[in-house]
């Protein structure tokens, strides 16, 4: 099983009342709009209510992006939490894939749900750990 869309376990279409979390079970997300799969790999899109604040903040190596936005494509948020989950705020269009101007995005990488009451991946593995983080890798080079 190598085809992204088929490792998903959340649908790819929204918008769906599923709770994210990262990998220590911290709420992400309270639900996701859609998942955008481009050349870049798989994105969970959500809107500015459907994330969880608390646990975000931008880097202060990052406030450039806030005070010129205009000048980036998106601004970077950093969980506060020890997974240190990258949510991208898009402020510039692309075309590698149909992201929304003003819409956050995630890598499902490093995010869970909650299966038969324990946290499961959101993607599932490949089976070789190595291939795995040269994909997780790639899918998060913005």
């Amino acid at each position: 099983m190598n085809n992204m869309e088929e490792r998903l376990r959340i649908p790819i279409d929204g918008p769906n009342m599923i709770k994210l979390y990262d990998e220590e079970g911290n709420v992400i997300a309270f639900e996701y709009n859609r998942v955008v799969i481009g050349q870049r790999g798989a994105y969970i899109e959500f809107t500015r209510t459907e994330i969880n604040w608390e646990m975000f903040h931008i880097p202060k190596e990052e406030l450039k992006r806030v005070k010129d936005p205009h000048l980036y494509y998106y601004i970077e948020w950093r969980s506060k939490t020890e997974s240190n989950l990258k949510l991208y705020e898009q402020t510039k269009e692309v075309n590698y894939a149909d992201y929304v101007i003003g819409a956050f995005y995630l890598s499902p990488f490093g995010l869970y749900i909650i299966v038969d009451n324990h946290l499961e991946p959101v993607i599932i593995p490949l089976k070789s750990n190595k291939s795995e983080m040269k994909e997780k890798i790639k899918y998060e080079t913005f």
